[in-house]
């Protein structure tokens, strides 16, 4: 008697699957991050993608120079700046099916810094005025310190003078000795400056101006 044998061999093919997607990281400016984003499929012919908030992260100016993507898909940030704080989408596909994603967050930390500093701030006479404080930092501000005539300026103990939220100092009446019979349209504060926590940060100084009748 005769036996016959037969061996049959199937192969499903299927679209790419992420099986370890990127998760959120937090990072301090300066250090690199790295985010995973493996996938299999069959055919093993993947390509990854790398988006940040929408757009491909090849394409972003500020991060081409500083980002690649591995062979395994992940992406490499490296030195992690304080703008590249956002969402991030690896999207994987092989040609067969709809392409797959995941996201993570990345947020950077990095200390208060001075954004903007004008040399002089104008208030209104005898109305509230505020002297703006350009500050960014992550996590948020804490505190600011300000000083006259290098002195430390304590605003629970200063008539008319308040501490905002976001450091800038509010004059809820600003006054000043005017010389004259009419009022100047503005009248300034001589002597401030302002410092984000205890960083060295450049200073703003609000000149005196004096009007003659």
């Amino acid at each position: 008697m005769m036996h016959v044998q037969s061996s049959l061999c199937v192969w499903c093919e299927g679209g790419a699957v992420i099986m370890v997607p990127p998760t959120n990281q937090t990072k301090l400016e300066g250090e690199k991050v790295q985010f995973s984003c493996e996938a299999k499929a069959l055919p093993g012919n993947v390509t990854v993608k790398w988006y940040r908030e929408g757009v491909p992260v090849k394409e972003v100016p500020a991060l081409e120079t500083r980002v690649t993507i591995r062979r395994d898909g992940s992406l490499i940030v490296n030195p992690v700046s304080a703008d590249d704080s956002g969402q991030y989408v690896c999207e994987v596909t092989n040609g067969i099916g709809d392409p797959q994603s995941a996201s993570a967050f990345l947020n950077v930390e990095y200390p208060a810094k001075v954004t903007f500093t004008p040399t002089v701030q104008y208030l209104p006479f005898r109305l509230a005025g505020v002297v703006q404080c350009f500050i960014k930092a992550n996590p948020p501000l804490q505190y600011v310190t300000w000083t006259k005539d290098k002195r430390l300026l304590e605003p629970y103990q200063t008539k008319d003078i308040v501490i905002m939220n976001n450091g800038s100092l509010l004059f809820t009446r600003v006054g000043g000795t005017v010389v004259g019979s009419a009022p100047p349209p503005l009248q300034s504060i001589s002597g401030y400056y302002f410092q984000p926590g205890h960083l060295s940060a450049p200073a703003i100084m609000i000149k005196r101006n004096k009007f003659l009748g």
